[in-house]
């Protein structure tokens, strides 16, 4: 269950909204995940089994998945389209026959739910909104790219036409959906990822710390591992860490913690998953938020601005961030909130060397950051969210 879709579910039922979440188990870590979230909030949340748990289920969906790859070859329909490129499509859809739900908006968060809402929606004559929290044909795709990226193309040009809004989580993917469906132009708006601003405590203690002590550097995500930018920034402290302090939350992968041997790093700490308002109670402790993006791991990552970035700024942290496309725009668009740098080992070394010489300015602008950072938390972007919202239900 992704932040953006908890945070929105939450948002609406704030607003006296009857709502439900529609999810998968998947028969990973991340069930226990949505466990807690369900109590910690008192989701109301139908699941779907993608797990060979329920095996009669994935059979089911695993035979139909290849079925319609075979017939791919002959039809270009949407629904053959749709089931190809993700078989949890077919779960969705089927469900939602069999159970005849009755709804007043749908809206769909990832690839897999795009066809089942518009195909729903279009059966019950309801409005439904799509949320763009990644540019789907821009990402990463480990087989057949080629082909896969042409039905993600084709998905969402042919459903997107009937959407009554889209969301989108930055101002890139708004302008490559934009382009991808000039139809829909007026009803592409893009909301930020960020959260409520109470979630945030200000640490600003800037004249209390000694001139030299380590800077505090932080980093989380649910996975800790290759491609994530990572490696940037623990070869660049590699041979000037006595000045730095690395915090990484997150899952560890042990492959990568062993290529890099954390276990005898002093000037790196793991701190296991936590909680999301754990979490950012947490961050305010820190001087500088890593934001590591790398534009040639996928295409949708040049375009994208991460929940982490707003996690940093709402909580005062300075960013260091690499330059992606995205990230150049939203630095050069709030310049007293971080700096920017290429994408390579050097690079991250000469602005780290560059933030441990101004640190202590660094720490005594985090409280004028942190207000600053008010005028992107959610309690404003979420008004947007109800414009759309108010707008469907009219």
């Amino acid at each position: 269950m992704n932040p953006r879709l908890l945070k929105n579910y939450l948002f609406y039922r704030r607003k006296g909204y009857d709502c439900e979440i529609l999810a998968f188990k998947l028969g990973n870590w991340t069930d226990q995940i949505d466990i807690e979230l369900v109590e910690q909030y008192d989701l109301r949340v139908t699941y779907l089994d993608a797990s060979r748990n329920s095996m009669l289920e994935w059979l089911k969906t695993s035979f139909l998945h290849l079925f319609y790859s075979y017939v791919e070859h002959f039809s270009k329909s949407l629904k053959v389209t749709s089931y190809v490129s993700n078989k949890r499509s077919i779960q969705i859809l089927g469900h939602l026959k069999k159970s005849r739900s009755k709804y007043d908006l749908i809206e769909a968060h990832t690839l897999a739910t795009l066809y089942p809402a518009y195909k729903y929606a279009s059966q019950m004559q309801v409005p439904f909104i799509f949320d763009i929290e990644d540019f789907h044909p821009y990402e990463h795709i480990s087989a057949n790219a080629l082909s896969e990226r042409k039905r993600r193309e084709k998905i969402m040009r042919e459903c997107l036409l009937h959407a009554d809004h889209i969301t989108t989580a930055s101002p890139l993917i708004s302008e490559k959906t934009k382009e991808l469906i000039p139809q829909k132009a007026n009803q592409v708006q893009t909301i930020n990822n960020s959260f409520y601003q109470e979630e945030f405590v200000l640490v600003a203690d800037g004249e209390k710390i000694p001139e030299n002590s380590k800077v505090k550097l932080v980093w989380f995500s649910q996975y800790i591992s290759f491609g994530r930018g990572l490696e940037l920034v623990v070869e660049a402290l590699q041979g000037d860490h006595q000045n730095f302090e690395l915090t990484l939350i997150g899952s560890i992968d042990q492959a990568f913690a062993d290529h890099y041997r954390l276990q005898e790093a002093d000037h790196i700490k793991i701190i296991p998953p936590l909680k999301q308002l754990d979490l950012h109670s947490l961050l305010g402790e820190f001087d500088v938020g890593l934001a590591l993006e790398l534009s040639n791991r996928d295409a949708n990552r040049d375009i994208c601005l991460t929940n982490k970035l707003f996690a940093y700024v709402q909580s005062g942290l300075f960013v260091l961030a690499t330059n992606t496309s995205a990230q150049i725009k939203f630095i050069e668009s709030h310049e007293d909130f971080g700096v920017l740098a290429d994408q390579h080992t050097d690079a991250i070394g000469n602005e780290l060397r560059s933030i441990q010489e101004n640190i202590q300015a660094i720490r005594e602008s985090k409280e004028k950051r942190y207000h600053e950072a008010r005028a992107l938390s959610f309690d404003v972007e979420s008004q947007k969210l109800l414009e759309v919202i108010e707008s469907c239900l009219s």
